[in-house]
């Protein structure tokens, strides 16, 4: 009929949206006053997505579908480099380069819904889409040649990213070296320690350790560049558990005291567990063999002792509270 693909598919995908929207507002007055359960607000998430496939499938036909699929899968694939400024690709490259992404999405969809299901934990998944996201990779830079690949995704400008995680704090040229000055220091010392865990496996049992060591030093040398104060309250209001903790403080009957002493035992927390998982990685890139059931029955525990102490401060009820909306 003559109707540009991508009209049709925003009509498509209009016409869907509408429709979800609706059954959920069902559902709503449906369960009402109660909320709609989260295992039934996924399994709607699941099936409108299946549903798009299907009607997309419908109304472009399958050789129309695949190729606005490869079309959006290839921009994915370009989301580093400017819009309209693909990576040139010839068509066998740009068929081989679709298939890898379609399968590192299947893969990531496939991790997302084991967590969903209890079947993976966060650390788990973490780990997973890693693997899945380095074998993708490797694939496309044998693909394209390292040059190509790495054009994929050109590196942020360091200065670029000093002024954008540290905007609210409007950073000197000097103070946005010394951060760039202190992580380059910091990714500096991790490579170095890599390399002697590659040579002395038997220094593996204090890698935790030296990694709180650099990024206490690090976090020193910020709190040294904007001034001790300004550093913490920045470090803090931009920290999204503690934005959450604010956003819901009246919900979850948390006064400003509770909100800081909840703040800081899921924040020790946080960074024990990312700190330990960190470990199990330079571990593994040194060519070590890693106990991911150890290092994640070690997170477990500290989740538990962090668990008793906010117990013990805010009570059973408003502990699980935290727990079912994801703060712990």
């Amino acid at each position: 009929m003559g109707i540009p693909r991508d009209t049709l598919v925003e009509v498509v995908l209009h016409d869907l949206n509408r429709r979800s929207t609706q059954h959920i507002a069902d559902l709503q007055k449906q369960y009402a006053p109660k909320l709609v359960p989260d295992r039934v607000m996924l399994e709607v998430t699941r099936q409108t997505e299946i549903q798009r496939v299907l009607e997309l499938r419908q109304a472009l036909g399958e050789d129309g579908y695949r190729a606005w699929d490869k079309q959006q899968a290839l921009r994915e694939l370009n989301e580093g480099r400017a819009l309209g400024d693909a990576l040139p690709m010839s068509a066998e490259e740009a068929e081989q380069a679709y298939r890898l992404q379609k399968e590192f999405a299947e893969k990531t969809h496939a991790i997302q819904m084991a967590m969903e299901d209890g079947i993976a934990d966060k650390a788990d998944a973490a780990a997973l889409q890693m693997h899945a996201q380095q074998a993708r990779d490797r694939e496309l830079q044998k693909l394209l040649g390292p040059d190509r690949f790495h054009a994929l995704r050109p590196a942020t400008d360091p200065v670029t990213a000093v002024y954008q995680n540290f905007g609210d704090l409007n950073p000197t040229p000097d103070q946005a070296q010394a951060v760039l000055q202190a992580d380059g220091d910091y990714y500096a010392e991790e490579a170095a320690l890599v390399h002697r865990l590659a040579e002395n496996p038997a220094g593996a049992t204090n890698v935790t350790s030296e990694l709180q060591a650099m990024a206490e030093a690090r976090e020193q040398t910020y709190r040294q560049t904007f001034g001790p104060d300004a550093y913490e309250k920045y470090k803090v209001e931009h920290d999204p558990t503690y934005e959450t903790l604010k956003q819901y403080a009246n919900a979850w009957n948390l006064d400003p005291d509770e909100v800081r002493q909840v703040y800081q035992s899921v924040s020790t927390f946080q960074t024990e567990a990312n700190r330990l998982r960190r470990a199990a990685t330079l571990n593994r890139e040194a060519g070590q063999k890693v106990d991911w059931d150890a290092v994640n029955a070690a997170i477990k525990r500290a989740q538990q002792q962090t668990e008793a102490a906010l117990q013990a401060t805010i009570g059973p009820n408003r502990l699980r509270r935290l727990r079912q909306n994801g703060v712990l």
